[in-house]
């Protein structure tokens, strides 16, 4: 299947789940969004409208350039509390429609990780996990297929054990490869169109030369899409060993001083900052993704309600600092949103 026929699948999900109330957010998004640019100060109508819930920040690989991989996380080490889980649900699913069950770790280290799916489905949200597939196995593909779960990621990094484990330390490709076997027999055994298969590809220095091979094994394996991916690098030289040294396969410019720079350029305004937010495993909200250790958070759910907190003197006093010098914020340095206006 090719990124057309995808996105139909997307569409017809997201038709579905649509609501009056979920549109008129957006609509109050976009204003909120559009009126804050023009004015450079943070005006403030409208929920997120995406939201990505972290089930654990532990993970069983050791990636070179991701914190968690690296033991670089400073906040503490847990999974969701259900209880938890079902409150955000609760109080987002009026505005909400968009879930990603991921941020920091992997997912299915949660072992309550199918009972969220099946709650973010009850209550009508596009969800989407992304894994590096280690624990699935044939139980757990057919709780994963009926969980009501749209959209699925997995890492897939190289296409033999030898590449693939340069950067997932302590992955087993076949492991991985079995994975998704099983995951596509059991959607043909039922007839199941969700969840959507993505198998993500990470372009790194060592990797490079089996992109054409990536692609064969998408279609080998019979996934419904294999997407190529450029690495976020934290290490910022132009030595880091994981940047290709073809430009077409990398974010960044090299500079005359060695050091590495965004492609992107940056304008201080953040869509991404008025549509949706991150939750840590233990409720702390904070900006976007790039925010690993919650530097920034706005509040914590535990104590108050998400409204609350998205309309918050530290949400506010962010998102100003994005409309006044996004250059200036630590978390923005190294991020690849362009700032417009995508829904």
């Amino acid at each position: 299947m090719g990124s057309f026929q995808t996105n139909i699948l997307i569409f017809r999900r997201l038709i579905k789940i649509i609501s009056p109330q979920r549109l008129g957010n957006i609509f109050q998004l976009i204003i909120s969004y559009v009126i804050s640019t023009v004015l450079k100060r943070p005006y403030l109508i409208g929920m997120p409208w995406s939201l990505t819930i972290e089930p654990t920040n532990t993970c069983n690989l050791n990636c070179p350039e991701c914190p968690t991989g690296t033991k670089g996380l400073s906040r503490p080490k847990g999974c969701i509390d259900p209880d938890l889980f079902q409150k955000i649900i609760e109080e987002t699913r009026n505005n909400a429609f968009f879930l990603n069950l991921y941020f920091q770790g992997e997912p299915f280290l949660h072992k309550k990780l199918i009972n969220l799916i099946t709650i973010a489905s009850q209550n009508r949200l596009f969800t989407s996990c992304a894994t590096n597939a280690h624990f699935i196995n044939e139980e757990l593909v057919k709780e994963i297929v009926s969980s009501g779960l749209d959209h699925l990621i997995i890492s897939f990094d190289g296409t033999t054990q030898e590449v693939y484990e340069k950067y997932r330390i302590g992955g087993d490709f076949e492991k991985v490869n079995n994975a998704i076997r099983l995951l596509v027999e059991e959607k043909d055994k039922h007839h199941k169109k969700y969840p959507i298969i993505i198998l993500q590809f990470l372009i790194l220095k060592h990797n490079v030369h089996q992109i054409q091979d990536a692609k064969k094994v998408a279609k080998k394996l019979g996934v419904d899409k294999l997407v190529f991916k450029t690495a976020q690098l934290y290490d910022l030289n132009s030595n880091n060993t994981y940047l290709p040294d073809n430009q077409l396969y990398t974010r960044y410019h090299k500079l005359q001083d060695g050091t590495l720079k965004l492609k992107t350029p940056q304008k201080n305004s953040c869509w991404k900052s008025w549509s949706s937010c991150v939750i840590t495993w233990d409720g702390r909200v904070v900006p976007c993704c790039f925010d690993k250790d919650a530097a920034h958070s706005f509040g914590n759910l535990n104590e108050k309600s998400i409204r609350e907190i998205i309309f918050s003197p530290n949400s506010k006093e962010f998102k100003n600092g994005i409309l006044q010098n996004r250059k200036g914020i630590d978390i923005c340095s190294n991020c690849t949103e362009r700032g417009n206006l995508w829904i």
